[in-house]
């Protein structure tokens, strides 16, 4: 039996968003445009205001707070700004937007922040929980290592860690990890 393939022919609009100037897309109140201010053509100098302007669309959005955590992560992916122009971003902020909007606004990305953080640390626990567990005991199976990496909880990876020192055996973590699951 013959098999055919079919062939799909079309001709395609391409985007080249880097050959778009972002300050021609700033009154387009729509969450794909606010996120991909970011991969427009801006200089290194213009970072703080494309920042405010995303933000301020942002608020002009009016969207729910995980739709506006999703843009504004997605758009801090590909526009990092430096420590100190981040502080002049809120000094911009207190300045344009009337003072309940920049709460609304830091409230957003204080959200966004301590999540990040929050993953940190779990992260950061899970890689400890596992390092002190195999040094403790020459090592550990594939098995172990992937409870430990699924557990997602700070308050029952520090368990585990204070448990650590009085463990002898894989077995006896093992039993610890199933009871904090």
């Amino acid at each position: 039996m013959e098999r055919h393939r079919d062939k799909i022919k079309g001709n395609f609009l391409q985007l080249h968003l880097k050959r778009l100037s972002w300050r021609e897309f700033l009154k387009k109140d729509n969450p794909a445009v606010a996120a991909l201010l970011s991969h427009m053509d801006y200089g290194k100098k213009e970072r703080i205001r494309l920042k405010l302007e995303f933000l301020k669309m942002l608020l002009r959005l009016k969207l729910d707070p995980a739709r506006m955590q999703l843009l504004s992560g997605f758009f801090d992916s590909y526009v990092q700004l430096e420590p100190e122009e981040d502080k002049k971003l809120q000094e911009k902020l207190a300045q344009e937007i009337p003072e309940e909007e920049v709460i609304e606004v830091t409230e957003i990305l204080t959200s966004w922040h301590k999540r990040g953080i929050e993953e940190g640390k779990v992260e950061a626990l899970q890689n400890a929980v596992a390092r002190l567990a195999g040094k403790k005991l020459g090592g550990l199976s594939t098995e172990t290592k992937e409870m430990i990496f699924s557990l997602a909880s700070i308050e029952q990876l520090e368990n585990i860690c204070d448990s650590i020192l009085d463990i002898q055996t894989e077995k006896e973590l093992l039993e610890i990890l199933r009871k904090e699951k």
